[in-house]
């Protein structure tokens, strides 16, 4: 299953960014790759009419309630998993991404929607990870 989640993450790959994006091929944001990547369970979850940044506090509240929360290191986070990023001086969860063998799909403004290894940058904004539930 979880392997289902990465393979559909990375058909993504290439997406241009755009926010509140929710159409593979065409525009997505984060929390639109989340949408895509979750599958149906996840559809009606949904929630794109946040101003500027993704209601993050929404999707946390969905993922405790739909996924298990997993007590790793963002090496060890599975394939298929949800991971979280957090920023600012107050830790703040903001951004998404998918983890692939290879490091995490994710979306991102000025970059799109893309596979890449998990930098430096972002393991010290790691938050936690979630294990989807269906």
């Amino acid at each position: 299953m979880t392997d289902a989640i990465a393979s559909a993450a990375l058909e993504m790959v290439g997406t241009p960014f755009g926010h509140q994006g929710r159409e593979p091929g065409k525009r997505l944001d984060c929390l639109g790759l989340l949408v895509h990547a979750l599958g149906d369970d996840a559809r009606a979850y949904d929630r794109s009419d946040y101003v500027r940044r993704p209601d993050a506090r929404r999707a946390i509240e969905v993922l405790e309630a739909r996924a298990t929360r997993l007590r790793c290191s963002i090496d060890d986070a599975p394939v298929g998993s949800v991971i979280v990023f957090c920023f600012g001086l107050r830790k703040i969860p903001r951004h998404f991404a998918i983890r692939t063998q290879t490091g995490m799909v994710h979306a991102e403004a000025g970059v799109g929607t893309v596979d890449e290894p998990i930098s430096h940058r972002w393991r010290r904004r790691y938050w936690g990870a979630f294990a989807w539930r269906r």
